[in-house]
């Protein structure tokens, strides 16, 4: 009974791979761009758009795509989710950078604040210790 199961899974993927193919064929003849790379998700520039009608993929991943060799779709489009995932942890370090430096910042003015403050202490100390000894001479 599975062998019937997983001989119909295999139509049906082969069924929706080949609709998805004939649409794609569609889309690139009637020569619609997307506004965004299907790839690393960046914005298609809209000259590009104009100049390669039907264009899926921004200019630095085109030309990725097309050193590589082919039948390796999967393995592109698995760079690109990397590729995102990579930029968008980079964002978060940057973030995550420029709090540090307000951080550092903000210890460095208690530090120079509680410094100060010592050295007027001390100063006051010095002056009511003197004035003590005084009263006692």
């Amino acid at each position: 009974m599975s062998d019937i199961a997983d001989i119909a899974v295999i139509e049906i993927e082969n069924a929706l791979n080949q609709q998805i193919s004939n649409f794609r064929q569609k889309i690139n003849r009637v020569g619609i761009s997307s506004p965004v790379c299907a790839i690393c998700g960046e914005v298609i520039p809209s000259a590009r758009q104009k100049a390669v009608p039907g264009c899926r993929l921004c200019l630095d991943c085109q030309e990725e795509r097309e050193k590589m060799p082919t039948g390796n779709e999967k393995l592109y489009k698995d760079l690109g989710e990397v590729r995102g995932m990579l930029m968008g942890l980079d964002k978060r370090f940057n973030s995550l950078d420029r709090r540090l430096e307000r951080m550092e910042q903000k210890q460095d003015d208690i530090l120079k604040k509680t410094t100060r403050n010592s050295v007027v202490c001390s100063g006051v100390f010095s002056a009511a210790i003197s004035l003590i000894v005084s009263q006692f001479k």
